[in-house]
């Protein structure tokens, strides 16, 4: 018998701040104020279901749904921030700003703030430009 497939929604989680967007634009035109400068991804480029993962748009937290974190840059998702932060580092580290790599040393993944988690709420944020009172 076939395994089921695993029910996952994408959230945009700010990797260097606890900030969470709906939308993947959103969180690009934030990480601009970490220096973070990442490109849109092509028209036609999207998370397609596989026979391993159903995506799926819900706002609540249900206990069959797992919560992954979309990378503004690319499709790939990933089930914590930790693995998110490894991620960009590996596959988008061109990226960063001149100054952002001399002032962080390459986003340090002990700063990387705790995985979502149904009993903990981020502040979510659709608006194009927010404040950051983070470093």
């Amino acid at each position: 018998m076939a395994k089921e497939p695993k029910l996952v929604r994408i959230q945009h989680l700010c990797f260097e701040c606890p900030t969470l967007f709906t939308k993947p634009q959103s969180l690009r035109n934030h990480l601009r104020r970490h220096g973070i400068e990442l490109p849109q991804n092509r028209t036609g480029i999207r998370r397609y279901d596989t026979e391993d993962v159903i995506f799926v748009k819900t706002l609540s937290n249900h206990p069959i749904v797992a919560t992954h974190l979309g990378c503004p840059a690319c499709i790939v998702h990933c089930a914590d921030v930790a693995e998110l932060k490894t991620h960009y580092i590996d596959h988008h580290a061109d990226k960063l700003s001149v100054q952002y790599s001399q002032s962080k040393s390459i986003l340090p993944l002990a700063s990387s703030p705790p995985p979502l988690s149904p009993s903990s709420q981020q502040l979510v944020v659709d608006a194009e430009e927010t404040d950051c009172n983070y470093p």
